[in-house]
Formats: C-alpha cells, structure tokens, sequence
C-alpha cells in the first residue's frame, strides 16, 4: 500500500516543484537557477526524510527513525544556508594554518 502510494506521489511532487520555476530577472538566470535548484532540494531531502522515517517508525525501529530525522534536519539546513559550510572550511583553514 505505502509503495503505491510513494509510486504516486512522487511524480505529484517532482511535477510542481519543477513548475515552480522562475526566471523572473534579466542576467539573473544562474542565480534563480541556482536558488531554484536548492530550494529543490531542500523538499526533496525533506519529503525522503520523512517516508524514511516514517518507514522506520512503522518497523518500531525507533533509534534509527530518530537518527534519520536528525540527519535530514541537518543537511536541510545546510541546503539552505550553503554559507555555513564556506565559513567552516576557512575557519579550519585558520586553525590548520594554511
């Protein structure tokens, strides 16, 4: 039943997030792209976290439904804030000192 359904929604959800872009200014084309690509993605690690976590759960696995949901709000959160990362490798580079 659950695969039916992951097999159905699926295409509903690609079908508008693919819709939803927008390309509104001129020579602004890569960075609507770029903002389009990772707001993208942020629903998709969102929408695979949640079946993932759903899947565990309903196997009363709960250890690994509760690390799942961790590691999507993590990686959620560096989709959406890509600076964090630039500013972690140039602290480590100050710490390191190259």
């Amino acid at each position: 039943m659950t695969k039916k359904i992951f097999k159905t929604a699926l295409p509903i959800v690609l079908m508008i997030i693919i819709s939803s872009i927008s390309f509104a200014a001129t020579n602004t084309y890569a960075k609507n792209f770029g903002e389009w690509l990772l707001d993208g993605l942020f629903w998709a690690i969102i929408i695979a976290g949640i079946w993932y976590a759903y899947k565990y759960m309903a196997q009363r696995n709960i250890i690994a439904g509760i690390g799942i949901i961790l590691t999507t709000a993590f990686f959620a959160y560096l989709v959406k804030n890509p600076t964090v990362l630039s500013n972690l490798g140039s602290t480590l580079k100050g710490i390191i000192g190259l």
